[in-house]
């Protein structure tokens, strides 16, 4: 691949900088990324991205250096970085829940010959985006599942435990081609990836989200890393089982699993157990993102993870009751976060106006 391709990436956390940070090593020549800044960063040109990962005992660390640019910089000065106004490449590696608001700005430069690669937890997000944006045609949509490790911590971009990248593309896709990007991630070893057909892609997602929806939200409320967990005893195992007891019954109902011969194997409820807490002890030292926007009192992807089980219980009436209660209680340990925060924030500044 010689031509340099040209590549917007909307969400740099962890996940978003990590396939920024290794595409651009992989291809210094060809792969020319540019990340949308968030909005009320300070004005930069470019952003080095430091990335450590383990190997053996030791810590490596390694940078690039991309361009940047806020997005209503690219909007009031389109020809900066793509002289026709359009967006070839788009990865979307933004919390679910941000998504809409994120990408609407973007929507009149994206065409059905656009790719666009949405990298995220939970499940219903492209059904949600092509109602709203693309009711005739859409972009070519590949959709990733991701199982790397990875946090932020103190600017630098670790990751914790490799894993694999799931892309498959979306039936809805105007091209059957496989683009340039996805060839580029493909080609990527530290990346791992694979490109699936649908329906197995559809299996892995429907595990993904499963195992999402037992580790993080627990993390989250008894604010503990993920190998903690394993002290909860039976009681936790308890708590496992009805989770995806209840997530197995809404998602046979949503989607066509029963016609998909791997997956009575694949997403069977004892082997899902087994699995969720093969991935508690592997990732036994991690933080999970959900934990940590509780943390940093960020709003959570909860309502895409326990709560979107929530959701397809009361579209196909059948009891979720556990996840939606998991839901509700993470929302309130936030709240709780919050109101402590702005708490010892007041009493400072009352001893600071009685001084």
């Amino acid at each position: 691949m010689s031509k340099p391709i040209q590549v917007h990436i909307l969400g740099a956390g962890a996940m978003g900088s990590l396939l920024t940070h290794d595409l651009s090593t992989q291809f210094p020549q060809t792969f020319q990324p540019t990340i949308f800044l968030k909005p009320g960063t300070a004005n930069m040109d470019t952003k080095t991205i430091k990335l450590s990962r383990q190997i053996g005992p030791n810590w490596t660390t390694t940078n690039v250096t991309v361009n940047t640019i806020k997005p209503v910089d690219f909007l009031a000065s389109i020809t900066k970085y793509d002289k026709h106004g359009h967006i070839d490449n788009l990865i979307i590696s933004t919390k679910a829940h941000q998504t809409t608001s994120a990408i609407t700005p973007f929507i009149p430069y994206l065409s059905k010959s656009s790719n666009l690669l949405i990298v995220q937890n939970g499940m219903g997000r492209v059904n949600f985006l092509r109602e709203k944006f693309w009711a005739d045609s859409c972009p070519n949509i590949y959709e990733v599942v991701a199982t790397h490790g990875a946090y932020i911590d103190e600017g630098i971009v670790r990751h914790a435990s490799p894993g694999k990248l799931t892309i498959a593309r979306h039936p809805s896709a105007q091209s059957t081609a496989t683009p340039d990007i996805v060839n580029m991630i493909l080609d990527t070893p530290s990346l791992n990836a694979d490109l699936v057909d649908y329906n197995q892609f559809l299996i892995v997602q429907c595990e993904k989200l499963i195992v999402n929806c037992c580790i993080n939200p627990l993390t989250a409320l008894f604010d503990c890393f993920n190998g903690d967990l394993l002290h909860g005893g039976q009681e936790l195992t308890l708590i496992f089982t009805r989770i995806i007891q209840e997530a197995l019954s809404v998602l046979h109902k949503e989607y066509p699993l029963s016609s998909i011969p791997e997956a009575s194997v694949f997403l069977n409820q004892a082997r899902l157990l087994n699995h969720v807490l093969t991935i508690v002890k592997a990732t036994r030292k991690n933080s999970s993102s959900m934990r940590q926007d509780v943390r940093m009192l960020r709003n959570t992807e909860v309502d895409n993870l326990n709560g979107y089980v929530g959701y397809l219980g009361r579209k196909h009436d059948v009891n979720t009751g556990l996840n939606r209660m998991i839901a509700e209680l993470v929302k309130v340990k936030l709240n709780i976060n919050k109101g402590v925060n702005q708490g010892v924030l007041d009493s400072i500044l009352d001893v600071s106006s009685i001084n």
